[in-house]
């Protein structure tokens, strides 16, 4: 059961799941353990479902690497 609304670049709103590696060897259980989490964690903005939530991604992803970047070098 899903509790919240989940905005992610491999969901699609209607919570279609890109899951392309997904085998049939793996259970139901090993998708909500393991792969749901992993989407958490790492995010494919380049495998899109949800354009909106992708652009959203990647722009915080090169805001954060050029102030990382701007911080490093002013060390």
């Amino acid at each position: 059961m899903i509790l919240s609304n989940l905005w992610h670049s491999d969901l699609e709103k209607s919570f279609y799941v890109s899951l392309a590696a997904w085998k049939k060897l793996e259970d139901l259980i090993n998708v909500f353990e393991v792969f749901i989490s992993q989407l958490h964690l790492y995010h494919n903005p380049y495998s899109l479902l949800n354009e909106e939530a992708a652009g959203v991604i990647t722009q915080l992803y090169y805001s954060y690497s050029k102030s990382e970047r701007q911080s490093s070098f002013s060390i």
